[in-house]
């Protein structure tokens, strides 16, 4: 049953690698267009940033609960066994889950720091694999206990470049990016002064 669904799964996966690595190039865009017309800002764009920004713990949970039940899958019913860098990977993916899921439920936006610097880390990793992989190329040996699996090994290939470490690779990203985004808008919260309306009676203002 579980190599009939590998190939669906695969394919879900491929695209939503795909689909993501496509919002990413977009997003990227319209920030540095945005940023370059600040004196002349374009509505929608500021309208889409909003919108991510804001929404941004959410995607970014999203993104990592896919990340994980996607190499859970991989490992647990496809069989196919992690190699070293893949659980760095995970290492740093999987507490991520827990860590949106709880600042989801609190209500708080105090992780951004720690997301971005598991990210980052696991984002390198992902793309040092990556190239491994692509080139046949063993730079680190890579193996699991008691396993020997090689790093070059792909499993899958969708699209002609689309394996597992460009599956992780793209959602680190993804989370970075939501992440540069969320930390930006509350940076500009922060900034913005507290003004008292013009209509407040002087009474009203005085006994505040």
């Amino acid at each position: 049953m579980s190599i009939q669904l590998t190939p669906i799964v695969m394919r879900i996966l491929a695209i939503l690698t795909l689909l993501g690595g496509m919002w990413f190039i977009v997003t990227l865009v319209l920030l540095i267009v945005n940023r370059s017309r600040k004196s002349r800002p374009i509505a929608w764009i500021q309208r889409y940033i909003h919108f991510f920004s804001l929404q941004a713990y959410v995607g970014a949970f999203v993104v990592s609960l896919l990340s994980m039940s996607g190499s859970l899958y991989f490992s647990e019913i496809a069989h196919y066994t992690p190699c070293l860098l893949c659980w760095y990977q995970r290492i740093l993916m999987y507490p991520q889950v827990l860590l949106f899921f709880v600042s989801l439920v609190k209500r708080t936006r105090h992780i951004t720091d720690h997301i971005l610097a598991l990210s980052s880390v696991g984002a390198v990793i992902a793309l040092f694999h990556y190239y491994e992989q692509m080139t046949n190329t063993q730079i680190v040996t890579c193996g699991t206990v008691g396993v020997s699996t090689s790093c070059t090994e792909k499993f899958v290939t969708t699209f002609g470049y689309i394996t597992i470490p460009m599956m992780a690779l793209t959602a680190f990203v993804m989370i970075i990016l939501l992440m540069v985004m969320s930390k930006y808008r509350q940076k500009n919260i922060t900034k913005i002064p507290y003004v008292i309306p013009a209509s407040a009676p002087i009474s009203h203002v005085a006994s505040s």
